[in-house]
């Protein structure tokens, strides 16, 4: 099992050593790998077929600062644990930060106020059991585990995370990541092809029992 996004992404360009010893690699398929930890590529991905689900995301070398709306969230289309993310307020900021970095690998999106809310997702290869446990998270650490949370259902919530799971083809298990707005709304942020937080989470112990 697959802890980590670092992991994951060499297992899944190296599957064929784990089979060859006859070992089974507990995440989803290479093309659902592919298109979760390229976050460019799930909302473009999404937006087809879930309009409205994710947060607008569009290649930050193709914008142009005097368009955005402010403030914006930059950082690379495959990063993980908030490495490399960017809150800019201003064209200013954004200009200074373009003269400084290289950002051919960014990605920028309008920036939402509002809590995490993550739902950890199991679902069987066949798309027949699909669980969900969603957690509101009151105290992040700056890379983003969240250290003080509040389980609770949503079916709503949840519903949308199983239609997510079913587009995607999800095997095993995934965490979608949301801003839950002041309206109330859930803004989706990417999909995590893992459990968050680790394996003492609530989902795995769900999972488990």
């Amino acid at each position: 099992m697959a802890l980590l996004d670092v992991e994951i992404d060499v297992w899944n360009r190296h599957r064929e050593i784990l089979e060859e010893i006859g070992v089974t690699l507990c995440i989803s398929g290479p093309d659902t790998i592919g298109l979760c930890r390229d976050k460019l590529k799930l909302y473009r991905y999404m937006e087809k077929r879930m309009p409205g689900l994710l947060i607008p995301t569009r290649p930050l070398k193709e914008a142009d600062p005097g368009e955005l709306a402010y403030p914006v969230v930059c950082k690379p289309y495959n990063g993980r644990s908030s490495q490399g993310l960017y809150r800019i307020g201003s064209r200013e900021q954004m200009e200074l930060f373009l003269s400084q970095a290289e950002v051919k690998d960014y990605i920028v999106q309008p920036q939402v106020e509002g809590l995490v809310v993550t739902a950890d997702v199991v679902r069987d290869r066949e798309g027949k059991e699909c669980a969900v446990i969603c957690r509101r998270e009151l105290l992040r650490t700056l890379n983003g585990a969240g250290t003080s949370v509040e389980v609770f259902k949503n079916p709503g919530l949840e519903a949308v995370c199983r239609q997510a799971a079913d587009i995607l083809g999800i095997t095993g298990c995934v965490n979608f990541e949301f801003i839950e707005g002041g309206d109330g709304e859930y803004h989706m942020l990417e999909c995590n092809p893992r459990f968050a937080g680790g394996w003492s989470s609530p989902a795995w112990r769900a999972m488990t029992a």
